[in-house]
């Protein structure tokens, strides 16, 4: 399939995918082995999206940066309108979650994964911008103890989701999971509202280190949550368990 790009590039994309998620697939563009076409599916081609994407775009990242946040680089069309965009591929990448239980790696494995975890979303403050979703599986390590130069490092994923701001306007992250949301706006959604319509401000840098900080305790308490075991649940608290060391569970509008 053949796109055009809000930069005036041609990008022909393969109809196979490479990776899917909720809102749509990962595509592979052929004779740019770097990067990859995100296409949405038809009910997230929304104006607001294309709008917010056509601004993040504008702001260049180093090539150091993109190592480590697969920014958008490019908003792509067909015929019909809006579709997606181009963003860098992460190669040999899983889901941080994989560390959270996984036996085979040790807390110095660990240590050093959270080390760079900080390091990326340091460096998407930097940037101006906020994560808001930290979901694990928008997280992605690289476990290859064969590659010493990238092992247990970071690159973050689907950032299209990012709560972004300019002078004019606002784009907020609209979903979130749970467990990594700050105590805050849990506050917000326990009075009725969603994560799209609550009072702003919503996502900070704050609530970003405050699901930082989840994070890092799971990857040194084998992914039990630090308020987990704050009472006992019973059956419940395995289940809250399982729930952080699974990769399937999606970011929602209005978690509870």
């Amino acid at each position: 399939m053949q796109y055009m790009g809000n930069s005036g590039n041609i990008y022909n994309v393969v109809d196979k995918r490479i990776a899917h998620g909720g809102e749509g697939d990962i595509k592979e563009i052929i004779g740019m082995p770097s990067q990859v076409a995100k296409i949405f599916k038809e009910k997230f081609r929304t104006a607001e999206r294309q709008e917010k994407l056509s601004v993040m775009i504008k702001k260049k990242l180093s090539p150091e940066q993109l190592e480590m946040i697969a920014w958008p680089q490019d908003v792509i069309y067909d015929s019909t309108g809006f579709v997606g965009y181009i963003m860098p591929k992460i190669e040999n990448k899983k889901s941080l979650t994989i560390l959270y239980s996984e036996k085979k790696y040790d807390l110095q494995d660990r240590l050093l994964a959270a080390t760079n975890l900080c390091a990326a979303i340091d460096m998407v403050h930097e940037m101006g911008s906020i994560c808001g979703d930290l979901n694990p599986q928008n997280i992605c390590v690289n476990l290859d103890k064969n590659d010493s130069t990238n092992e247990f490092k970071i690159s973050l994923v689907d950032v299209d989701s990012y709560h972004y701001e300019t002078p004019e306007k606002t784009y907020r992250c609209e979903v979130g999971l749970p467990e990594y949301i700050a105590p805050e706006m849990q506050k917000k959604l326990a009075q009725g509202y969603s994560i799209i319509d609550a009072p702003l401000p919503t996502y900070t840098r704050e609530t970003d280190l405050f699901a930082l900080a989840v994070h890092i305790f799971c990857l040194l308490m084998e992914g039990c949550h630090p308020f987990a075991c704050a009472k006992d649940f019973g059956e419940e608290q395995e289940y809250n368990i399982g729930r952080m060391t699974s990769e399937n569970i999606p970011s929602v509008v209005a978690p509870q």
